[in-house]
């Protein structure tokens, strides 16, 4: 007899049935499906068609654009060489004889200001026209909830069409190799898009010149104060060169018609059949693919409710 011992084991552990009921429920599945595939088209098909019926109904949207070139301007003859010489002088004084190298980042910035929108908003009462559906046209007043769901709702403010305007009509964008910058509104009438566009171009513009009217102005008048009472020779011919480069900077911004952007390629009005949103296409096709999900989903879960289907189709 052999010393060798063999130990029991036990008996072989049976395969687990979530397993074997796992490969066969994902057949039974498939068949499940394809049993219910009208169904599942069908749910496709309507939700297609509701989709693009609302892409239909949805009022189109229409985009233009302004290209622009920022104006930077450089002192130059005389002016630009007393800049490394009285420069510290000419900033104590607030006057820049240096050339300004900032122009394209201040009317960018302006362009996109809070204030040049909202005084745009306030002045051509735009607000009635941005929140049309909450404006009564016939009585002149805003249509308020007052429910006892409101919460006291208020009329849209500037603050509130700013933030409007800002992401839904305006986008501004800077092309970091030419320097070039590109305007964009949007809108649901094209004419209305390059009326505003047109006239925030010319708001920046008449704003930034107004300004440096005013700067310029100021600062002669400052200078011409020093000049009196300066007896230093080499001051006095200081204060003469930045007198006459803040005269040139008056000049340039009296005769400037694009003060700060240069139009290269003007807003347009694109024809009605080219508007950006709604994109009918795509609504109809993400329609279609969101009934067809629904459709497998709820076959699915009908399935689950009621297992009889799976019990008939497996015999």
């Amino acid at each position: 007899m052999s010393d060798q011992r063999q130990e029991y084991a036990g008996p072989s552990p049976a395969p687990q049935a979530g397993q074997a009921e796992d490969a066969i429920d994902l057949g039974e599945l498939f068949s499940l499906l394809w049993r219910r595939k009208v169904t599942i088209v069908a749910v496709s098909l309507v939700f297609g068609i509701i989709a693009g019926v609302a892409a239909f109904l949805m009022t189109p949207k229409y985009e233009v654009s302004v290209l622009l070139k920022p104006v930077e301007r450089e002192n130059r003859g005389a002016t630009s060489s007393l800049s490394g010489r009285f420069g510290d002088l000419a900033s104590l004084a607030g006057i820049n004889l240096t050339g300004s190298t900032d122009d394209a980042i201040v009317a960018i910035a302006t362009l996109k200001s809070r204030h040049l929108v909202t005084t745009f908003i306030k002045e051509e009462n735009l607000l009635p026209v941005l929140f049309d559906t909450k404006w009564d046209a016939e009585k002149g007043a805003w249509i308020l909830d007052e429910g006892m769901w409101s919460w006291g709702e208020k009329p849209p403010t500037l603050w509130d069409g700013h933030e409007f305007f800002e992401e839904d009509v305006m986008r501004v964008i800077e092309d970091s190799e030419t320097g070039l910058v590109s305007l964009y509104i949007t809108w649901t009438d094209p004419s209305i898009s390059v009326t505003w566009a047109k006239a925030l171009i010319n708001r920046a513009n008449v704003y930034l010149q107004e300004k440096a009217k005013r700067e310029a102005e100021s600062n002669l008048a400052y200078l011409r104060q020093q000049m009196e009472s300066a007896k230093v020779g080499e001051i006095r011919i200081a204060l003469s060169g930045m007198i006459t480069s803040e005269m040139e900077s008056a000049m340039m911004a009296n005769v400037s018609v694009e003060y700060a952007f240069r139009i290269i390629d003007p807003a347009a009005p694109p024809d009605l059949d080219d508007f950006t949103s709604p994109k009918r296409l795509l609504m109809v096709v993400l329609g279609i693919v969101l009934g067809g999900l629904l459709g497998v989903f709820g076959v699915i879960i009908q399935n689950i409710i009621r297992p009889r289907d799976i019990e008939t189709s497996s015999k």
